[in-house]
């Protein structure tokens, strides 16, 4: 009996072992319960990285404390090779900037498009959403779901700093913005809330759900100038909302460029894009 009892016992500690470490219903950021597979699936590209960068002289890394959205930012400028000359040079400003700095190389693929003289020398700034005091707390989702905030941020504070501090063109013309994701859903508020500043809007695999009235503000108003890239994955990514958004950029005759990939919500799918976001933005 006292064996049975003993065996009982270990079988309840073994329940609340496995209980304690289960990640199968984990809770998301809304407090929502998701299963492990949906999380795997879940914006993959947005995993943590806080370990020592690798230096890199091609960047420099800089923040401002933002009187807008009361706090620091951080963000890396990368100019090119030839910038020690008096030229003002063009913009581009994408946000996750420490994914497409580090999974995408976007660094690398600019490089070599500039030194193969197939795009024009640009000055690429790379906006972290994390809190630089505290990187695994990432505020992407309160900065990109269509806030006001964050475009005033760029048009009051962040734009005029860089301005100020390094030699651009600071043309509407010339200057873009570029994200992922909810990323992308932040470029296409920029498109309609900063078009005066922006000029360039890249949007890769966008995810609209939470602004969905985002579509009216494109389809009901008048075309605006604005150059956009847009592109998908098609296998489970957000092809449906971004061949919906295509047909309303068609039907107001914008100019833009479009591209599908067999690909996911990853970096195997936006990373080999962004060649022709470069060539089409700033090709020569």
């Amino acid at each position: 009996m006292k064996k049975l009892y003993s065996l009982f016992f270990w079988i309840i500690c073994l329940f609340f072992i496995v209980a304690c470490f289960d990640e199968h219903n984990i809770k998301n950021h809304k407090g929502e319960t998701i299963n492990i597979s949906q999380r795997e699936k879940h914006e993959s590209y947005h995993r943590k990285n806080v370990g020592e960068e690798v230096p890199d002289d091609r960047f420099t890394r800089d923040q401002i404390l933002s009187e807008i959205l009361g706090y620091d930012v951080q963000f890396w400028v990368q100019t090119p090779k030839d910038y020690a000359g008096n030229e003002n040079y063009p913009t581009l400003y994408v946000t996750d900037g420490q994914g497409y700095k580090k999974e995408g190389r976007l660094a690398d693929i600019a490089d070599e498009l500039i030194a193969e003289e197939k795009i024009n020398p640009v000055i690429i700034i790379y906006v972290d959403p994390r809190d630089p005091n505290d990187l695994s707390n990432n505020r992407r989702n309160a900065q990109f779901l269509c806030n006001p905030a964050y475009v005033e941020f760029y048009k009051e504070e962040l734009i005029p700093y860089i301005d100020r501090n390094y030699r651009t063109d600071a043309s509407q013309k010339t200057r873009g913005i570029l994200g992922l994701s909810f990323g992308g859903l932040n470029a296409m508020y920029f498109g309609i809330h900063a078009h005066d500043v922006f000029g360039k809007v890249g949007i890769q695999s966008p995810a609209p759900h939470p602004c969905p009235d985002i579509y009216d503000e494109y389809a009901y108003r008048e075309r605006l100038p604005i150059d956009v890239f847009l592109s998908t994955g098609t296998k489970k990514d957000k092809e449906t909302a971004t061949r919906k958004f295509k047909k309303i950029l068609k039907r107001k005759g914008y100019d833009f460029g479009y591209m599908e990939l067999p690909e996911g919500h990853n970096w195997k799918n936006w990373t080999p894009q962004l060649d022709d976001v470069l060539l089409r933005f700033y090709g020569k």
